[in-house]
């Protein structure tokens, strides 16, 4: 049997996916950007989360990108992070999609919310779907 992928912890495993793909994701939305990127999670209790996520940032920050800045465990509801509570809502929609994805439902036009919010994401949906169907 096969390596559990990072060693076998579902936190790590998560927060490394997060940020293998996030200095190019940054690079790619803001390709000008020249300030440092604050990260924010909800505050949490998980200590294993915890440490996964400052362990991977430090190494992402110091190793692989120049543009991670500050890392910090927020109370959503401190006027500061109320993007937290944005994130959360992002986090449902993106849900409700993509279980209407997997059912087959999926909308074949994205109402203007969701295409100002995600219509990036959902262009590259699109066209990884479309290389499926060919």
């Amino acid at each position: 049997p096969g390596m559990a992928p990072s060693g076998g912890d579902p936190c790590r495993h998560c927060v490394e996916g997060l940020y293998e793909g996030l200095p190019f994701d940054i690079v790619e939305a803001w390709p000008d950007c020249k300030a440092l990127v604050s990260i924010f999670y909800e505050q949490t209790s998980n200590i294993e989360l915890k440490k996964s996520v400052l362990e991977t940032h430090d190494r992402y920050e110091k190793e692989y990108h120049p543009l991670l800045g500050e890392l910090s465990f927020a109370r959503k509801t401190d006027a500061p992070h109320l993007p937290l509570q944005a994130a959360d809502l992002a986090a449902g929609r993106f849900n409700q999609l993509a279980e209407r994805l997997v059912t087959g439902k999926f909308p074949t036009e994205l109402a203007h919310l969701d295409s100002l919010f995600m219509g990036h994401l959902f262009r590259q949906i699109e066209e990884s779907l479309s290389r499926f169907k060919k």
